[in-house]
């Protein structure tokens, strides 16, 4: 029977190659209509996540990034500033320019600027030109992307800065 539990739970972790979370979940609800407990139904999911490392089969869900030690303690050093965290918080939902971020900070656009540029010197921002606008997004292609993602996901969301900018009429648009 666990032979079997486990070529299923294989069959679906391997459907569409690398798209595994919602494979897993299918497969979590069949072991639990099958009235297995929670903690089987956690060791099979652990067991078929491990087999699924290891074959490297994990395409974009199971990604895994090594960043030299020096080079992760900049990215986190950066971080570690509040202005620069909340502002690349809001880069992983919206792209933004430097005026939408001087309302939000209440800070001079000079040192807005600054944040912006050390983001984008260690390469975790990009710029686009609108016009004569800058727009800032976060850099998925950076080598760092999957840090400052990891670190991203435990943030909570920092979208009601800009909700609130929107109903006191003071978001700006640099279209």
């Amino acid at each position: 029977m666990i032979n079997l539990l486990f070529k299923i739970g294989f069959f679906f972790l391997t459907i569409y190659q690398g798209y595994c979370g919602n494979e897993l979940l299918v497969y979590y609800r069949f072991l639990v209509k099958k009235k297995f407990t929670q903690n089987v139904c956690n060791r099979y999911i652990s067991e078929l996540l491990y087999v699924y490392t290891q074959m490297n089969i994990g395409g974009p869900f199971m990604q895994v990034s090594t960043v030299e030690i020096e080079k992760a303690a900049t990215v986190i050093k950066l971080l570690g500033d509040k202005t620069r965290l909340t502002m690349v918080k809001i880069l992983d939902s919206h792209d933004c320019c430097v005026c939408e971020f001087v309302e939000i900070f209440k800070t001079s656009q000079p040192a807005i600027s600054q944040h912006l540029r050390k983001l984008k010197d260690l390469g975790i921002v990009k710029e686009t030109r609108r016009g004569q606008w800058i727009i800032y997004s976060l850099n998925k292609d950076s080598e760092y992307y999957l840090l400052v993602e990891n670190i991203l996901q435990h943030l909570p969301s920092q979208d009601y800065k800009l909700q609130e900018l929107e109903e006191q009429g003071l978001r700006i648009s640099c279209e």
